[in-house]
């Protein structure tokens, strides 16, 4: 039992971020369920400190800009919400960037085309809803189109 802890709370010790926010916050997540489910005990202050040394600078002021007060601000959980708000705020800016992106050239406009893929419905789609999408609904897809 002492390895099994020993090796989970390595993992967690050895977890980088390697310039993906939303990969450091899943990777990080699982640890924290880990160090949860084999009942490792640490203060929530320390595990949400070790999160915050495993991060590039720019995000500890984004940290100490949310509106944390004291019960909820040494929570490793609360640490990880408000990077998880701000990985889906970045991501929505990169959509509109996307959906703003049309190309004239030669009096052509070039349209962006999105696809639904990985088994989710991509919002942006216009051509069908999410009750309507094969990636959701594999049965719906027509025979003929079937791969």
């Amino acid at each position: 039992m002492f390895n099994s802890k020993a090796r989970i709370y390595s993992k967690f010790h050895k977890l980088q971020y390697n310039d993906s926010l939303k990969d450091f916050i899943e990777n990080t997540q699982k640890c924290l369920n880990d160090i949860l489910a084999i009942g490792i005990a640490l203060e929530d202050e320390r595990l949400a400190f070790s999160i915050l040394t495993k991060l590039p600078e720019e995000f500890h002021l984004l940290i100490e800009k949310a509106p944390l007060n004291a019960e909820t601000q040494g929570n490793p959980n609360t640490i990880l919400n408000v990077l998880h708000e701000a990985a889906l705020k970045e991501e929505a800016l990169s959509m509109d960037i996307t959906r703003a992106l049309v190309l004239k050239k030669d009096n052509f406009l070039l349209k962006v085309v999105h696809y639904c893929s990985d088994g989710k419905h991509n919002p942006l789609v216009t051509t069908h809803g999410p009750e309507k999408c094969w990636q959701l609904h594999p049965k719906l897809k027509p025979e003929k189109r079937q791969k």
